[in-house]
């Protein structure tokens, strides 16, 4: 089973869901964690309930912003919330052959001052990791002015 990470920057459209589990499908995902959503609530339980996965975890956007939602098949994965916040959700994931990996998937804030805040968590967590862990995301950082392609400066 594969693990992906998406940003999708919106999943309202009507075949967001069947376009996502026809990725599932072709890739054999069984841990997918899909960022900027911009849908919280109702609409993004009723795209969880028709990913084709059984599990899931979502931190809801904030207006028309960030939002991750994490799904996985239960029946291979055995993830464990360990915290959430706003910017990531950090989990203890185990698969069905015995190996384990802490993951944590980030949609970083726009926002610098939120950033911040973020890179001050990932650098908690990071002090008590013992074992394999993968990080993975959108951390809305970079290096230089030109390297960001969409949105304000």
């Amino acid at each position: 089973m594969n693990c992906l990470t998406l940003n999708v920057r919106g999943a309202g459209s009507s075949t967001f869901p069947r376009m996502m589990r026809d990725v599932i499908l072709r890739n054999k995902v069984g841990l997918l964690a899909v960022l900027e959503p911009r849908v919280s609530g109702v609409r993004a339980d009723n795209i969880i309930s028709k990913a084709g996965l059984n599990a899931s975890f979502k931190v809801d956007v904030i207006g028309f912003s960030g939002g991750i939602l994490l799904m996985w098949n239960k029946d291979v994965y055995d993830v464990k919330v360990l915290e959430s916040d706003i910017q990531y959700i950090h989990c203890d994931v185990r698969d069905n052959n015995g190996a384990s990996f802490l993951f944590t998937v980030v949609y970083g804030s726009p926002n610098m001052a939120m950033r911040d805040k973020l890179w001050v968590s990932l650098c908690r967590i990071h002090a008590s990791v013992r074992g394999p862990w993968l990080v993975s995301g959108d951390f809305n950082s970079y290096i230089y002015a030109n390297e960001k392609v969409v949105g304000g400066p």
